[in-house]
């Protein structure tokens, strides 16, 4: 069971496994071969996960196909590699007097577009906790659980008192955003012991035993190789053609050599060749 808030107790969670078996029964008799709701409660393992970010049940998002067509949406330097470094494109140095950017590379091919959506940029960052004084009270929580199977070290303190330093330039939301991941990555599992018929914590973690805490040093291990923490996330044109951006865009937006951009009578940018 997946609660984006807090977990529920004994008598809230039975109450939302009888829902959740009445929405899905025929599937679950099916695929599991249950014949009632008091079998499936009575012999199935219930996991309960709390505080889960909707990043990781839904993704980047649901779909809304009429703003897709509309073009991008944001400008996601999560998707981006060290390569993408403005320092790294001699064609755009000119253009940003010494400040280093990432670079969102489209590539038009000869066709006109234009683009309506309002355009943001989404900054790489480090998963951590939003500031210093948060982080200390969570690694004292952590740290006070016997049943975690592991501690974070003063070291990994420091590194992640670090981290949140160089989050500096991330708006809040981003900011809210790797807290939330970082705090779920190193979250307990619990389960419905239902011979105790009660909540316990389960010490075999699945989430822990998928190398939680080893994601995250390796998230930021990668994070800090791109060097794409926290900086501004441009859009670079290239391929012959017209990209017209005519929404309420909050982006650099840098053309190459080759192409120029000016104003249209909408006072919006247009990418010409």
């Amino acid at each position: 069971m997946i609660y984006f808030g807090t977990k529920p107790d004994q008598k809230e969670l039975k109450e939302n496994v009888k829902e959740y078996y009445e929405a899905n029964e025929k599937f679950i008799n099916e695929a599991f071969g249950f014949s009632s709701e008091e079998e499936f409660i009575n012999y199935y393992f219930i996991a309960i996960y709390e505080n889960v970010p909707h990043e990781i049940v839904y993704g980047q998002g649901v779909l809304d196909a009429g703003k897709a067509v509309k073009g991008l949406g944001t400008l996601n330097a999560r998707r981006l590699e060290s390569s993408d470094k403005s320092s790294n494109n001699n064609r755009v140095k000119e253009y940003l007097n010494g400040k280093e950017q990432a670079l969102y590379t489209i590539n038009t091919m000869g066709y006109d577009t234009t683009w309506s959506n309002d355009i943001s940029e989404t900054r790489v960052g480090y998963m951590t906790m939003k500031d210093s004084e948060k982080l200390e009270k969570f690694i004292n929580e952590l740290n006070n659980e016997k049943e975690k199977g592991f501690k974070i070290t003063e070291k990994e303190k420091k590194e992640l008192e670090t981290y949140i330093a160089l989050n500096k330039n991330l708006s809040d939301d981003e900011k809210d955003y790797f807290e939330k991941m970082f705090k779920f990555y190193l979250s307990n599992r619990y389960g419905y012991d239902n011979v105790k018929d009660e909540i316990r914590l389960f010490k075999d973690n699945d989430i822990r035993l998928s190398n939680g805490k080893e994601y995250i040093d390796e998230y930021n291990k990668r994070v800090a190789e791109s060097g794409l923490v926290g900086l501004s996330v441009g859009l670079m044109k290239e391929g012959a053609g017209t990209l017209a951006l005519t929404g309420e865009n909050t982006i650099p937006q840098i053309p190459t050599s080759k192409y120029s951009r000016r104003r249209n009578s909408s006072n919006r940018w247009n990418y010409c060749k």
